[in-house]
Parts: structure tokens; sequence; C-alpha cells
């Protein structure tokens, strides 16, 4: 008996939790009926927002497919209300206006789910009366996202670039324009999960595509999110085999973990299908370079500069090359000091125009060819470029 009434008690706990008091619902039917009010005379708008958004934040109304459409008659009317301030060009605040037009979307789009989920044919009919409201009008919300970069606010940018890109569904698939600027304002951000809601389908804008992938991939090699930047990597490769930046960073990423063997077939794979792609061909003598086959690196690397003398890699392998070839000549102790000198000093004459090249393209990647240069300099007797490369730190 103690057990019966035991469970009675319970229930009946959580039926007066679960259901609101009388003097909650009454308030809310008064304030359905004052947000009425207000929306038929275009007053007090963004407090009754605020007003039907407290009780969306009630666990009671959280999923109420009415009170989302009344939130969705707020913002219209707010958003309609501004838009005509400014076609009449009276004073109006162009933020507030954009940030409602955002906000509207995104109610629009919750409503559409609810809808969908609850299988609502009232609510999935207001959707489709909302949505030939806002079709027109979606290309705003990619205006607004233009609006707040140039203001320099980032956050806002992203979130009308993110509705917008959630209600593309005129454009064409190769144009995913707003999910690259989701991308771009993500990295300003410094938001790796919002990167990558957007990358893949950024990577599918036919111009921009390449560039927000590869800001994605960055973004996961700050975050030390290996997993992500190895599967957006070989994404980047597929989609874009003929690339400076996915392959080469997909060579490298092997290399870096002890996968050389994984490297050099994908590397043999890749001039399989290209074998005259100069990328494809020092990505092999990277590979080649690590495994110690210098003769056959050299090869490789000769032909990518031939193909392509703007690609700035390939140098420093050659260069580099030449300059193990130079350490390992003079610190053969059987040989006089004087010949290994030598021998050493043909190498580095043969490292110099590469590692010097090199230097030129990427002055900046000063800890690779500054060491190297040095030590050339110096055993070859350079005084005037060594002393320069010496003051120069």
């Amino acid at each position: 008996m103690r057990f019966i009434l035991s469970i009675l008690i319970t229930l009946i706990t959580l039926s007066a939790v679960s259901r609101p008091d009388n003097k909650a619902v009454k308030q809310l039917k008064a304030d359905i009926i004052s947000a009425k009010a207000n929306i038929k005379a275009k007053k007090d708008l963004e407090k009754t927002e605020q007003m039907v958004r407290k009780h969306l934040a009630d666990s009671a109304y959280h999923d109420d497919t009415s009170l989302h459409m009344l939130l969705c008659d707020v913002l219209k009317q707010a958003y309609e209300v501004g838009n005509e301030k400014m076609y009449l060009k009276q004073n109006v605040d162009t933020t507030c206006l954009m940030k409602t037009c955002q906000r509207m979307f995104v109610a629009y789009d919750t409503l559409d789910s609810l809808a969908t989920n609850k299988k609502d044919k009232n609510a999935q009919h207001y959707v489709r009366k909302m949505a030939m409201y806002l079709n027109p009008i979606q290309q705003n919300l990619y205006k607004g996202g233009l609006y707040f970069m140039r203001k320099g606010d980032n956050l806002e940018a992203y979130r009308c670039f993110d509705v917008y890109s959630v209600n593309e569904k005129d454009k064409k698939r190769n144009d995913r324009m707003a999910d690259v600027m989701a991308v771009s304002m993500a990295v300003r951000l410094d938001s790796l999960p919002l990167v990558l809601k957007h990358a893949e389908r950024a990577m599918n804008d036919s111009v921009y595509g390449e560039h927000a992938l590869a800001m994605a991939c960055t973004m996961c090699r700050n975050h030390y999110d290996g997993e992500n930047y190895l599967r957006l990597l070989n994404e980047g490769y597929q989609t874009f085999p003929n690339s400076t930046f996915f392959y080469p960073r997909l060579i490298d990423h092997y290399i870096m973990v002890g996968k050389t063997a994984v490297a050099d077939s994908l590397a043999d794979d890749a001039l399989r299908r290209d074998s005259l792609n100069p990328v494809f061909l020092y990505g092999k003598q990277d590979v080649l370079v690590q495994m110690g086959e210098y003769s056959k690196s050299l090869e490789y690397g000769e032909k990518a500069i031939a193909l392509n003398p703007n690609l700035a890699t390939p140098y420093y392998n050659i260069g580099y090359v030449y300059y193990q070839r130079a350490e390992k000549a003079i610190k053969k102790s059987r040989k006089p000091y004087r010949q290994r000198l030598h021998n050493a000093q043909e190498q580095y004459r043969l490292c110099l125009p590469y590692m010097e090249k090199y230097r030129a393209m990427r002055p900046d990647d000063i800890g690779r060819w500054r060491p190297i240069l040095y030590d050339a300099y110096l055993n070859l007797n350079m005084g005037k470029e060594f002393v320069e490369l010496k003051n120069n730190q």
C-alpha cells in the first residue's frame, strides 16, 4: 500500500511540475492578446519579441508551434516597419534592421523544423506562406553579412552568412559564396566548429572553394585537430588535385607522422594520373629526400623546376641534398682535411644557386635557408656574403 501511495505522490508531483499553473496560463493568454494587438498597431515590437521569447524559454511551451508563429509575426512586422522607413528615406537603425532580418529567418527555420517533426498541418501551411514572403528578400541576409563585415562585427556577419546559406535553396550547387564567407568569418572568430560547419559546402564554390577549404585545413592544424586536418586535406587533394596546397601538405603530414611508405604510395598514385604535374613531382621529391634517395630526388626536383620554375620547394630540396652531401664529405675522417674540404666545397657550390633562389622566393623562411647558406658561405670563403648574412640575423 505504501508503495502504491509513493507512486501516486510521484505522479501527482510530476504532473504539477510539467503543467503550468492557472496564473501562468492566464498570463500567457493575456500576453498573446497583447502581442497580437502590438503587431497590428506596429508598436512596442522589440518588447513584444522579448515577451514571446520569454514564454518560449519555458520548457512547457518550447515546442509550441503557435508561439513560434507568433514570434515570426512579430519579427516580420518589425522588419517591415524598418524596411518601410528605409524606403521612405526616414531615419532607421540599419544595424537593428539587419539583425531583425537575421532573427526572422532563424525563427522561420526553427518553425519549419518543428512543423515537420510534429506534422502540424496548420504550422506547415503557415511555413509555406512565410516562405513565399522570405524568398524574395533572402538576399538581404547576404547584404547584411557584408554590412557587418565592413563594420568589423564578425559574429553578426557570420550569423547572416550562416542563415543565408541554410536558406539558399534557389542557388546553383557550385555557387556557395555564403558558405565561403561564413568560413572566412569563422576563421576571424577563431572558431573551429563554425569553420567545419561550412567547410565542405564552401569547397563546392566554383571560384573560392579551394581557398575556403585551405582556410579550414589551416584552422584544423592550428587547433591540433589532426583527424579533421587529414580528412579535409584528402578531400582537397581529390577535389583540387593540381592545387599547391593540399597534396604537398598531405605528403608532409604522412612524412611527419612516420608514414613514409604511405606518402610514397600517394606520390606514385598522383604521378600515375599526371606524370608532368610539377606539384606531384616535387611531392615525390620530398619523399625521396626523406628516404635518403638523394640522386633520384634530384631528378624529380629538376623536372619540377623545368615545368614550373615558380615553385619554391624544389629549389630548397635540391639545395638541401647538396648541403647534406657537403656535410658528409667534410666528415669523412679517413681522407686528409684539404681533400675533404675540396669535396665539400664542390657540393656547396652546387647547393648555392638553389638555396639562394629559395631565399629570394621565401625570405621569411629564414629558419630553413639561413643555416645552410651560413655554412656554405663560410666554407667557400665568401666573406662579403657571410658578413651580410651574419649581420642580418
